[in-house]
């Protein structure tokens, strides 16, 4: 897995800071959550995305949204803004949810059971993205890159 070679100095930060506890979450959706239709214990949901206008499947959003080698760039470089690609997964979010939310309802009607805590940890993968993201550039100079978690102002 590329993920932590391409997040070294990530990695070295404190568990508790939002860009590490987003990169362990991410790591452990890779690992825990793509897959899990092809192993000895199959599990999988199909439905008809309405936000899509198609057939979509829990292993094509796994595969498509979680099944590759992300860096956090912003991070590394200590960027002043957002970059490119934080601004790109910032503006694929709410689709994710929202197939997501999809994939639940479908898992929930069918009475999917197993891939339900599945679903709550690519959500909670979720959220800490975004405020990896956000934490990172509303900052204010408030926190130097690595020393761990952005002091709230009072």
């Amino acid at each position: 897995m590329h993920v932590r070679k391409l997040n070294r100095k990530i990695l070295k930060f404190p568990e508790s800071h939002i860009a590490r506890r987003f990169l362990d979450a991410f790591i452990g959706c890779r690992r825990d959550c793509v897959g899990i239709e092809a192993c000895d214990d199959p599990i999988d949901q199909t439905w008809f995305s309405a936000i899509e206008a198609k057939q979509w499947s829990y292993a094509a959003f796994a595969y498509k949204f979680l099944s590759f080698d992300i860096e956090l760039d912003g991070w590394q470089s200590d960027a002043p803004e957002q970059t490119e690609s934080e601004r790109f997964f910032l503006a694929q979010l709410p689709r994710m949810r929202e197939l997501l939310r999809e994939c639940e309802m479908a898992a929930a009607a069918d009475d999917n059971r197993p891939l339900m805590p599945v679903i709550a940890k690519v959500r909670r993968m979720l959220d800490l993205w975004e405020q990896c993201i956000l934490e990172r550039t509303e900052r204010d100079g408030r926190e130097e890159c690595g020393k761990g978690v952005t002091e709230s102002e009072p």
